[in-house]
């Protein structure tokens, strides 16, 4: 992997938090759960401040506009344990969550390029879409097991910007999709979520927007060159 590349993996900001919440379990010997085997207040709020993406909801000044109390309240945190569970590299014990002999290794034995490798690839091939969009799980479910088709498509417009409505267009022809309302575009917004702003939140893809009144509009999108390197490798 040449030196670019490796620069993406470092900056991609999710991976890192990854690596750290492992890292955490190997200092502290294990974090210490709930009755309903979710992580207490006091370790939301560590990895709250810790985490490079910041899992708070903010006023415009920056500051936090209401505590966090439950891990179900944070989908950036849960989605890491999801992937660490799927990869066999945690586990958990009498009340804690452990690092496993395989989570071990994966810190220790192999190189930062190969680490974030097996992460891309355990979630295209082992963890549940759905689950992780649980609200627009059929979709989701469409989407993971038509990857093949998904990528290829990307990777045949590496050098281009992507209009965005476009792409969604195109995949709502080809998987014969309906679901536009009048206010609303189902189909639009499961593909900004689970495909477009999910492969960013990877470092896979990057896009362009505007400020709508509701927040960012997506106009356009582009794979990265780390996106291109791992929709290849899947």
């Amino acid at each position: 992997m040449n030196n670019e590349l490796l620069q993406e993996i470092d900056n991609n900001n999710f991976f890192s938090d990854f690596l750290l919440f492992l890292s955490t379990l190997k200092e502290k010997g294990g974090l210490q759960l709930t009755i309903k085997g979710n992580l207490q207040r006091k370790e939301i709020d560590y990895f709250g401040h810790a985490f490079k993406v910041d899992i708070y909801h903010r006023d415009r000044e920056g500051k936090i506009m209401w505590p966090i109390y439950r891990e179900d309240e944070v989908p950036h945190l849960k989605r890491i344990r999801l992937m660490c569970k799927v990869m066999y590299l945690t586990y958990q014990r009498k009340g804690k969550l452990l690092l496993s002999k395989n989570g071990k290794g994966y810190l220790t034995n192999i190189d930062k390029q190969t680490q974030y490798e097996q992460m891309i690839l355990w979630y295209f091939h082992r963890c549940n879409w759905g689950y992780m969009h649980y609200y627009l799980d059929d979709l989701a479910k469409l989407f993971q097991d038509n990857q093949p088709i998904l990528w290829r498509q990307l990777l045949s417009q590496k050098d281009n910007w992507i209009d965005f409505k476009k792409y969604v267009e195109g995949i709502r022809l080809y998987f014969h999709l309906n679901d536009k309302g009048e206010f609303s575009d189902r189909v639009e917004w499961v593909v900004e979520r689970v495909i477009v702003k999910d492969l960013e939140l990877y470092g896979l893809m990057e896009t362009k927007s505007v400020l709508g009144k509701y927040g960012k509009i997506i106009q356009s999108l582009k794979l990265t060159k780390l996106g291109e390197h791992m929709l290849t490798k899947f």
